[in-house]
């Protein structure tokens, strides 16, 4: 099991980081080919559809991940109620379109809602596909959906874009994301497409699932909630500008978080009835997640202007304030998916969904207030939501892993530790670069590289009496990255 969930965070990893770096590219491209207002439109748009695929697909996947034990009857209802949910929500949100354009005073925002609302119903067809992949540990085979579903989209995305579509070729790109990966999905993965429904099988899955979807509603409520926030009090300007701050900061953050939670979930769920190796798996992931996210949160603050003024354009030096205040979140942001993955892994949905109700009525409250002073006032908002709900989460976690307070802050020390001796060094040397008045792309290269080389002599050359079991960790994967290659 140890060996599955390491082969599984490296599977997982490279293709979560291959298609981080090519949304990079083509958010670089996208950016300087279109307009705040573009994505001002989008954002709304995909953050209704966002929300409302919870409906769509009603926990079934993460179900048919959790049980110990499936059969043909839990897989064929699990397609059935995937199918039916997924037509209903498209329904809805082709009828409830001009509705909701009039409401956030976007003329554009309803024809776009009008074609991405068959999304639903494209992703209803790999529901189970994509849970029976997750629970057989089948990674390398969902990193590779992920890379060629992103490329397709960043190809048509631009191509699109240079012809002058504006917010369609964004529209366009995403449906071809979705259809792709629905076909690659279901290619590998061909489960009984039997229509069919088991009362039964329908309750043991809508029980875990209802949970579940609950915990994700608020999640997703959360998480779209400064969009709708923004865009309905600031409009679709300052929304497509604090959106591109988001997604550069959610970069890191799905890179290391979609790892956590598409490996944690289904191996904590095979360790649920061992809790000392569940509680030491979960006090080394916060460790060695406390290792990368403390150091790279703070060198991208330092780096914030000269990154986005150098990659996207002028155009976009509005954004550089709000990346910053939320980049100093990167750590509570993944660090919670660790403790959410222990939470839903040993079957506590509700109790996750409880704390998941606090951190999106927090988020909306947080940014209705702080978009009373701007955009600047709505980032901290987020901010202050993200860390209330990073603690919300880690006290549900260390009740049932039954680790103690001390313990899970000393699996922060680590991070800490190598933030300060990494990153002093390197911000004294930004500074001296910007006394010197170097351009962006040397200030960037040198201090990026000078940052790398430190924590990598840190990490192979500092005792274990400093950096304790990350060592140990990092090591191990390390090891298994030069097996593989092997």
């Amino acid at each position: 099991m140890k060996n599955s969930i390491v082969s599984g965070v490296l599977w997982t990893f490279s293709g979560t980081g291959i298609q981080v770096i090519l949304q990079f590219l083509v958010f670089i491209i996208l950016s300087r080919l279109l307009q705040p207002e573009s994505f001002g439109v989008m954002s709304t748009a995909l953050a209704l559809i966002t929300v409302l695929s919870v409906f769509a697909k009603i926990g079934i996947g993460p179900s048919l991940v959790q049980k110990e034990k499936i059969n043909l009857e839990h897989i064929q209802t699990g397609f059935t109620l995937s199918i039916i949910f997924s037509f209903v929500i498209t329904v809805v949100v082709y009828n409830s379109s001009d509705t909701v354009a009039t409401f956030f005073n976007m003329a554009e925002l309803s024809s776009v809602l009008k074609v991405l609302a068959y999304v639903h119903l494209i992703q209803g067809f790999s529901v189970v596909s994509e849970a029976l992949l997750q629970r057989n540990l089948e990674f390398k085979k969902l990193a590779l959906v992920q890379i060629i579903s992103y490329l397709v989209y960043g190809i048509v995305g631009v191509t699109l874009s240079v012809i002058g579509l504006e917010v369609w070729s964004l529209v366009y790109a995403y449906i071809l994301n979705i259809a792709v990966k629905t076909l690659l999905v279901l290619l590998m993965n061909s489960h009984s497409k039997t229509i069919s429904f088991n009362f039964t099988a329908a309750k043991e899955l809508l029980i875990f699932g209802g949970g579940y979807s609950l915990s994700s509603i608020y999640n997703q409520v959360a998480l779209q909630g400064d969009t709708f926030v923004i865009g309905k009090f600031l409009g679709a300007v300052p929304l497509g500008i604090y959106s591109r701050a988001y997604q550069f900061y959610a970069m890191p953050v799905n890179l290391i978080g979609t790892v956590i939670e598409k490996v944690l979930f289904p191996s904590f769920s095979r360790l649920q009835s061992d809790k000392e190796i569940l509680q030491e798996s979960y006090k080394n992931a916060i460790s060695l997640v406390a290792i990368i996210c403390i150091p790279l949160s703070l060198l991208l603050f330092i780096l914030a202007e000269d990154i986005i003024v150098f990659l996207f354009g002028d155009k976009w030096l509005e954004a550089v304030v709000p990346f910053k205040i939320l980049i100093l979140a990167l750590l509570p942001r993944v660090s919670y998916k660790i403790s959410d993955s222990l939470t839903k892994s040993l079957g506590k949905v509700f109790k996750s969904a409880n704390r998941q109700l606090v951190y999106g009525v927090t988020m909306i409250v947080g940014v209705l207030i702080g978009q009373i002073y701007g955009l600047v006032g709505a980032c901290i908002g987020v901010s202050v939501a993200i860390f209330i709900n990073y603690l919300y989460m880690s006290q549900i976690a260390l009740s049932l892993s039954q680790l103690k307070w001390k313990d899970f802050s000393k699996a922060h020390f680590s991070g800490i530790k190598l933030a300060i001796v990494s990153i002093t060094p390197t911000f004294i040397l930004y500074e001296v670069l910007q006394i010197i008045d170097f351009n962006s792309f040397f200030t960037i290269s040198v201090t990026g590289i000078t940052y790398l080389i430190i924590t990598s002599m840190i990490l192979y050359r500092a005792p274990y009496s400093i950096f304790n079991d990350t060592n140990k960790i990092i090591i191990k994967i390390f090891n298994k990255i030069r097996s593989r290659k092997a």
